[in-house]
């Protein structure tokens, strides 16, 4: 992916079990996050869970996407048998910021969405 198209995200966690959901307000994606990631998050914020992120506004800084080969009768956020997730490389919470429950409960599924 080009450089110029990687942006700084600010996104929401709407949901952390079974997967860990993340949305910009619109639409929502699955989101891995990698070991580094959740290290540094544990080191930094120590005196927060990561499972007390839900609702709650993440930056991230870094990140990559992935493109899987699933089973759509099984995988909710797919179409056509693949499944693309948000793999957050390097992120940081925003704790004292929240986004609008009618945009993080009105987001779609990315794979829902009829312009992609």
């Amino acid at each position: 992916m080009p450089p110029a198209l990687k942006r700084n995200m600010r996104l929401v966690i709407i949901e952390i079990i079974p997967q860990i959901l993340v949305s910009d307000g619109h639409n929502f994606i699955e989101a891995i996050f990698s070991k580094e990631s959740i290290n540094e998050f544990r080191r930094y914020f120590s005196h927060i869970k990561f499972s007390n992120l839900r609702d709650k506004v993440i930056y991230v800084s870094k990140w990559s996407l992935q493109i899987d080969s699933v089973d759509s009768t099984v995988e909710f956020n797919s179409y056509c048998n693949f499944t693309v997730r948000l793999v957050v490389e390097q992120f940081k919470p925003i704790l004292h910021e929240t986004l609008n429950s009618r945009l993080t409960h009105g987001a779609q599924s990315l794979f829902r969405n009829p312009l992609i």
